[in-house]
């Protein structure tokens, strides 16, 4: 999840009539997050944002409760056939209450969950240029989603003392 007070941003959402900041969402089938997460983590610790976990019946009380105790909304929502957030049902209860635009920041599992949905629009890319990693283990997609070409629409490069630090790349995702 991004959380980024962005000044511009904002007064453009007050002229619209909405919050200056976006409704916060994190989904999460068991809603289990570490005490330290729960002490730290700007997602729970910004007050200036509405801010929601979707959880599924999978979630122990315990866990909703600690939740709701650090001051954040949590909604139980129905699971899919493998036990997590059953993501096309949950982007349509967000559309019917309004939201029709979503940045989802996440790992492989929720790309793949989000382009199988057909919920995939645009992907954004960042790399760090670092040397390092396991060959093994999965980045963007932990499987296979289309065979069609991303469309680049722009590409940005960051640049430090020591030369080009992070890659930035938007692209198209392709509708099947």
């Amino acid at each position: 999840m991004i959380i980024v007070t962005h000044p511009p941003l904002q007064e453009r959402r007050v002229r619209a009539g909405k919050s200056p900041n976006p409704l916060g969402i994190v989904a999460t089938a068991t809603a289990e997050f570490s005490d330290e997460a729960l002490a730290t983590k700007r997602f729970f610790k910004r007050t200036d944002l509405d801010r929601l976990i979707v959880t599924t019946s999978r979630a122990s009380s315990r866990a909703i409760e600690r939740i709701r105790a650090a001051g954040v909304a949590v909604e139980v929502v129905e699971a899919n056939a493998e036990g997590e957030v059953d993501l096309p049902r949950l982007l349509r209860r967000l559309r019917s209450r309004g939201i029709h635009c979503l940045l989802c920041e996440g790992g492989p599992t929720l790309n793949v969950s989000l382009a199988r949905a057909g919920a995939l629009d645009n992907l954004f890319v960042t790399t760090a240029l670092r040397l390092g990693g396991k060959a093994d283990e999965p980045r963007i997609f932990a499987e296979p989603v289309t065979d069609r070409s991303l469309a680049l629409v722009s590409e940005y490069q960051f640049l430090g003392a020591q030369g080009v630090r992070e890659l930035y790349f938007h692209f198209q995702f392709p509708r099947s």
